[in-house]
């Protein structure tokens, strides 16, 4: 254990040597840590400066213990809808308690992910579920800002209710706060086209505030009216056990969504040394970060994509980078509270629209769209529930459409075919036949999983044995680490009707695993040792020994 923390502060300490560069690039993700934190709370329906403070504090915590060393922890679009629905329904004055409760929940999923080395479940989620719901966080984040970017609010629940209750109210909207919004978006979608990309975040809300503060415009809410925001860093809160009950599948849902955005930032930014990060490694650096967040008043974090990205553009050259961000973030809110308090709510919401726009991946969702009605299902399903349900209640949908999907097409691209030897010692691959000849042998190579529906596809696709005398089906099972309760029970009824019409059936390629389940399970009785070949190293001398085997037992059926 010490070796190991020793060997980790080594490394952290070697890569401080591109201190100049990672000073740079992390003053500028410091910069725009502030309003990028601002606007996630603002988002999740709680005061900014728990925003602030999660970027702080996950940045940090997230840059000194990931195993991406790029990777950018720290609030997320995501993750603020996933818990705005649950955060709306708790009184102002404990969210605070409340809050921190369930950001440890979501830090002790993703810390217990990490240290059981689940890492290789994100395989499971398929891009199908992930475009889907990413893409319904798009169109949420877009259309519950709507409200506060035209100065109407709706006391209606929901996403979808609060915009229809809009549109049936637009004699109510405030001009000067939809002036005010479309400045920011203006300014945004101008400075992402100049050299001022990385700072357009924060440029955009300057410049909407002095066009607010400037001009004098009546009826535009500043973040002062809304929230008090504190030139002070976070003083230590303890979790409030007492909303446990109401945060705890809050906390589940957005530590997974947080650990699935991390995954797709390991695959995309890789280690200086070329490696992919440890995906279980980092799931424990965003434990770690969000159990920091929740003891120092912040909202979830996980690893953001956009974040890492203007870090990783403005030329950060190791995990000091993200630690810096964190730093000049907190050293800016001691003297620029005042400044955040400024800011009108409506440049917020406009930023926030620029935000969700740009979530959208219209190539990904046309080349979900064209691959199949099934993906397409799969991807509108997610989108819908995404809208019109809590996210928490989706991002579970969506992990349990992936693994019925998943069922689906392991079962469904399961093909067994016939191998016929060649005079050369080839074999010639064919779809086998519906029905069995007398004293005929079968090679039978049966391709995709074998796992639950697979093996009942595989049982209605065997060849019917009930009218031939003495056949004899050899089936290959080389490179099948285990198989299932359900593909024992194929082979064991279709071991005995092959024995009742005076045939065998042989299998081949048996590592000692599955035959050790064979014996366990007493087929291996019913099939007979000598009718199960081990694999051997040489490829195909299994298979070639069973079927001069079966040609002798036909020659010779009494030995």
């Amino acid at each position: 254990m010490r070796y190991r923390l020793a060997r980790h502060l080594r490394r952290l300490f070697r890569s401080a040597k591109d201190l100049k560069a990672d000073l740079a690039s992390g003053s500028i993700g410091g910069i725009a840590a502030i309003p990028d934190g601002l606007a996630s709370a603002v988002m999740a329906g709680v005061n900014p400066i728990h925003g602030i403070y999660a970027s702080i504090v996950g940045r940090i915590a997230g840059g000194l213990t990931t195993a991406s060393a790029m990777m950018c922890v720290t609030t997320t679009s995501a993750i603020s809808i996933t818990l705005a629905h649950t955060m709306a329904g708790i009184k102002e004055e404990e969210q605070a308690g409340a809050l921190a409760l369930l950001v440890l929940v979501a830090g002790l999923v993703q810390l217990g992910m990490g240290v059981l080395r689940l890492g290789f479940i994100t395989r499971f989620i398929s891009n199908t579920v992930i475009v889907g719901f990413l893409s319904g966080v798009a169109a949420t984040i877009v259309l519950s800002q709507l409200g506060e970017l035209m100065g109407y609010h709706s006391t209606e629940m929901g996403v979808l209710p609060r915009v229809y209750d809009l549109f049936t109210h637009l004699e109510e909207i405030e001009v000067n706060a939809l002036l005010v919004g479309a400045v920011t978006i203006i300014t945004m979608l101008v400075l992402q086209r100049t050299r001022l990309v990385m700072l357009a975040m924060v440029l955009a809300l300057a410049v909407s505030t002095l066009v607010t503060h400037v001009f004098g415009l009546s009826g535009v809410r500043l973040v002062s009216d809304a929230y008090d925001i504190p030139g002070a860093l976070p003083l230590p809160i303890l979790p409030d056990l007492a909303f446990l009950p109401q945060v705890t599948m809050t906390g589940i849902a957005v530590g997974i969504v947080g650990l699935l955005q991390g995954a797709g930032v390991s695959h995309t930014f890789p280690n200086r040394d070329g490696r992919y990060p440890d995906i279980s490694a980092d799931f424990r650096g965003q434990g770690v970060a969000n159990i920091a967040c929740s003891l120092l008043r912040g909202i979830p974090v996980g690893g953001s994509f956009g974040q890492t990205a203007l870090v990783v553009h403005a030329g950060a050259r190791s995990r000091w980078a993200n630690v810096i961000s964190g730093i000049t973030a907190a050293v800016g809110i001691l003297f620029l509270a005042p400044v955040v308090e400024a800011l009108p709510m409506a440049s917020v919401a406009g930023l926030l629209v620029v935000v969700g726009a740009r979530a959208f991946s219209p190539e990904s969702i046309r080349i979900i769209w064209t691959s199949g009605w099934i993906n397409a299902i799969v991807m509108g399903f997610t989108f819908a529930s995404t809208l019109m349900l809590p996210i928490e209640q989706a991002v579970m949908l969506g992990v349990l459409a992936t693994f019925i999907l998943q069922i689906f097409r392991a079962a469904n691209r399961l093909e067994l075919l016939q191998l016929i030897p060649r005079p050369d010692g080839l074999y010639e691959e064919r779809f086998p036949p519906t029905h069995l000849l007398s004293r005929q042998i079968v090679v039978l190579s049966p391709n995709g999983s074998l796992f639950f529906a697979g093996a009942q596809v595989l049982e209605s696709r065997l060849p019917d044995p009930s009218t031939a005398e003495q056949p004899v089906i050899i089936l290959l099972l080389r490179g099948r680490k285990e198989i299932g309760s359900t593909i024992i029970g194929v082979v064991d009824r279709y071991a005995r009707k092959l024995q009742a019409r005076g045939g065998k059936l042989m299998l081949v390629g048996v590592n000692q695993r599955v035959l050790e389940q064979l014996r366990r399970t007493r087929v291996l009785d019913h099939l007979e040792p000598h009718n199960v070949y081990p694999a051997t190293p040489l490829l195909g001398e299994a298979l070639r020994n069973a079927y001069a085997d079966a040609e002798r037992w036909l020659n010779h059926p009494t030995r």
